[in-house]
């Protein structure tokens, strides 16, 4: 299955050849959101930080959730 996952992503625009001992990651995007430094802010701060590193991911993760599901799905 790790195979099928790697090979599939490599048709993304956002891939890069994983590296890594432990985590084998093709994808990375730097985001800066640190704990430490929301941590007395009001709730609702926090949440429009969290949406905003969200939001800065959702098209590239929607389009390697897709990928990996048409590679795994089986063939018709």
């Amino acid at each position: 299955m790790r195979e099928t996952i790697l090979s599939a992503a490599k048709d993304l625009k956002s891939y890069r050849r994983p590296e890594g001992k432990k985590w084998s990651s093709f994808y990375l995007k730097k985001s800066k959101f640190v704990a430490s430094e929301v941590y007395n802010e009001d709730e609702g701060d926090i949440r429009a930080k969290v949406k905003k590193v969200i939001e800065n991911i959702e098209a590239d993760a929607n389009e390697i959730f897709a990928t990996i599901a048409k590679a795994l799905s089986p063939a018709q």
